[in-house]
């Protein structure tokens, strides 16, 4: 069907009919026609008409109808919606409080002998028991405000993007598995530690009084730390977003010491004696430690380099990813464990933390800020950031940067390079050389086959390119002072 185009009598009678703006509900009679746009409510190819009742007045204005793209009047509208709700859940624990302010329990009664939970409003569910870990649970479609946020399991924030996509396609498509929970009898909650973008969008997104639960009878929180941390791990099905799975052994790792501490008080600890301490190999200390740093540089609100990471498997309009962020990081911090006390001031975690966060600011300032404009991918600065971050081309200079960063610091291939104290004398020289890595000539080659190369992400052909261009430590030094 084809769209039609209204007269200026059709356009009357559609104000006469709706005498408001469809998206932002303002009056619009005493507007002038130049200063409203007419466009369809229900889009012709989602089953709408061209019938007068299907159309409405919008102003030209953003957010109006300038930034609707599109879209037809109706998912456009239902977008805004969604991201003003969406906009202040930055966490499940947001959710909860929103549907429940007054912190209201869920009633119930279990009933072991004929397997049944019977819930305060009469509902019952029957109860199951697990064959290998002889835990109860049962499925529910839990009251919405029921549903709390499993803090000392689920560190992880709620995505925004991820939040608007689930609610449009759970309108239409059944959900895949539901949300899984814990309840904890004593306290009388149902505790969410797996779906809950699911449950927002069902509960949030799309106003469902109630959501598809999975809910597990007072499970060890040991155990159901574990569950999570290994089957987003190493028994995934499907390849985790390693940002997420760096969230939940950051939280582990965090809560575990925490309750070390509890049960010596006024002691400190070593990195070195962790693995005892905590039950751990030393291999999993090691991984919880790096997931920490990594984790805490890029939530660091001082960060500036954060801004242009994806933490999608693919960068789409972000020069990096979490996982290039992640392998430089490890490149740079200080692997074995520590042997100086946590709390001393001999440890120097924190010290290695700050530097590394200072680096990528240069970073970003640098190759970065005013000069990545997806919007714009034909300038001439956003082609050169691209060439730099491409992934191969990415490794080889971070690589070439880290030998100049050592040599500055005089610092041996063995140890670690930002754990330790930086003179602003030898920063001053660190930042020198990051100006000059973005002033070769490589980066500015028209030559379509050094994109190409570049873009390949063959490490090997990415190095050669480097060398036959003198793009090499000689290079970065000769700016030494």
């Amino acid at each position: 069907m084809r769209r039609k185009q209204l007269s200026s009598q059709e356009k009357k009678q559609v104000l006469q009919q709706r005498p408001f703006c469809f998206i932002c509900g303002e009056p619009i009679a005493e507007c002038d026609p130049s200063e409203l746009h007419f466009d369809h409510i229900r889009a012709l190819d989602a089953d709408g008409t061209n019938e007068l009742t299907n159309y409405a007045a919008v102003h030209k204005a953003a957010p109006c109808h300038a930034g609707k793209g599109t879209k037809s009047l109706e998912n456009y509208k239902e977008d805004l919606r969604l991201e003003q709700e969406f906009s202040s859940l930055g966490w499940f624990t947001d959710v909860s409080r929103k549907l429940n302010p007054t912190g209201e329990k869920m009633k119930f009664r279990i009933d072991r002998e004929s397997r049944e939970i019977i819930f305060g409003d009469g509902d019952k569910a029957k109860l199951y028991e697990c064959s290998n870990t002889k835990l109860w649970y049962f499925y529910h479609l839990v009251p919405r405000k029921y549903l709390e946020s499993d803090v000392e399991v689920q560190p992880r924030g709620l995505e925004q993007k991820r939040l608007r996509n689930l609610a449009f396609s759970l309108r239409h498509n059944f959900q895949l598995s539901p949300t899984v929970c814990r309840l904890v009898t004593a306290e009388g909650k149902i505790k969410v530690f797996d779906g809950q973008h699911k449950a927002t969008a069902q509960a949030i997104g799309n106003q469902n009084d109630t959501v598809d639960c999975k809910v597990f009878i007072d499970p060890s929180l040991e155990m159901v730390r574990r569950v999570v941390v290994e089957g987003h791990g190493l028994l995934r099905q499907q390849e985790f977003k390693t940002s997420d799975l760096y969230k939940k052994l950051r939280a582990n790792y965090l809560v575990q010491l925490e309750v070390w501490q509890a049960s010596h008080p006024g002691s400190s600890i070593r990195e070195i004696d962790l693995p005892q301490a905590l039950g751990k190999t030393k291999e999993e200390v090691i991984r919880d430690i790096i997931a920490w740093i990594v984790e805490s540089i890029y939530e660091e609100v001082n960060s500036e380099i954060t801004s242009f990471v994806s933490k999608e498997r693919r960068p789409g309009d972000k020069p990096l990813t979490y996982e290039m962020l992640d392998w430089w990081i490890k490149l740079l911090i200080k692997k074995p464990l520590a042997e100086e006390p946590m709390e001393s001031e001999e440890n120097l975690r924190e010290e290695e933390r700050e530097n590394i966060i200072r680096l990528f600011n240069f970073i970003t300032q640098a190759y970065l800020q005013g000069k990545w404009i997806p919007n714009n991918p034909e300038s001439t600065e956003h082609k050169k950031a691209r060439k730099l971050f491409f992934r191969a081309s990415f490794r080889e200079w971070t690589k070439l940067l880290n030998v100049a960063i050592r040599t500055i610091l005089f610092i041996p291939p063995e140890d670690p390079i930002f754990y330790r104290r930086v003179s602003p004398e030898n920063w001053q020289k660190i930042e020198t050389i990051i100006d000059r890595l973005a002033t070769h000539p490589v980066w500015m080659d028209p030559n379509p086959q050094v994109e190409a190369t570049l873009k390949s992400n063959i490490q090997k052909s990415v190095k050669t390119l480097f060398n036959s261009y003198g793009f090499n430590f000689s290079f970065l030094m000769g700016a030494t002072p």
